[in-house]
């Protein structure tokens, strides 16, 4: 996949989503994983990175709501 150049004044945030699985379900990347992914991207694509964030994902029919993790 050829990487397409955008240009952004601002810096891009990262958000992470943390999943509570059930047992026996399907293994989620971790958030640590799912950061290295998206800063090579922002890397591939020139882009400044901004804050990181952790997502935390609700089990269904429940509300979601975000942790802050911290900045770069």
């Amino acid at each position: 996949m050829a990487a397409e150049l955008v240009s952004s004044d601002r810096p891009i945030d990262i958000y992470a989503r943390v999943s509570q699985l059930k047992r026996n379900e399907k293994r989620e990347p971790s958030t640590d994983g799912q950061v290295s992914v998206c800063r090579a991207r922002l890397i591939d694509l020139g882009l400044a990175e901004g804050k990181v964030l952790e997502i935390l994902a609700a089990r269904r029919g429940t509300r979601r709501s975000s942790v802050r993790r911290g900045t770069s």
